[in-house]
C-alpha cells in the first residue's frame, strides 16, 4: 500500500499528534510513504520562516526525507499535486493522508479513499477504505 502524505499530516506527524505506528494500526497493512514534491516545497516554503509553525515544517521536512519517497507532478499547486499523484498512483492500493476537507472532498469523488486526523478523537480515521 502506498500512503501519500500532505504537509499537514507531516506537522501533525512531527508534532507528536499522530505517529506512523497508529497510521499503520489503522490501515492494518504495511505502507510506504510518497510525498509530492510541491508539497516539499510548501514545506520548505514555510520552514523559511522563523515562526513555531516554520520550526516544525522543518522537522517535518526531515523527517520526511527519512521515510518517505516523493513523486514528481506537473502541478506545483500542493493539493492539485496531491490529486495527480493519486491518480497516477491509482494503480497501487493508495490512501491520501491530509486533514484538509475540500481535498478530502476532491478525492472523494476521484474514488481515492482518505485518512484524516480527527481532532475530538486525538486520532486518525478512514474516510472510507477501498479494501
Amino acid at each position: 500500500m502506498t500512503l501519500i502524505l500532505d504537509s499537514n499530516m507531516a506537522m501533525y506527524i512531527v508534532r507528536g499528534l499522530i505517529s506512523i505506528q497508529s497510521i499503520g494500526e489503522v490501515l492494518d497493512s504495511k505502507f510506504d510513504v510518497v510525498v509530492p514534491v510541491a508539497v516539499l516545497k510548501e514545506l520548505e516554503s514555510i520552514a523559511g520562516s522563523q515562526s513555531y509553525r516554520g520550526r516544525v515544517a522543518l522537522k517535518a521536512l526531515e523527517a520526511l526525507r527519512n521515510i518517505a519517497g516523493t513523486v514528481d507532478t506537473l502541478n506545483i499547486n500542493p493539493d492539485d499535486a496531491i490529486v495527480e499523484a493519486a491518480l497516477k498512483l491509482r494503480d497501487c492500493r493508495i490512501i491520501v493522508a491530509t486533514s484538509d476537507r475540500e481535498l478530502r472532498k476532491r478525492l472523494r469523488a476521484h474514488g481515492i479513499p482518505t485518512l484524516y486526523y480527527r481532532k475530538s478523537k486525538g486520532g486518525v480515521e478512514l474516510e472510507w477504505s477501498p479494501l
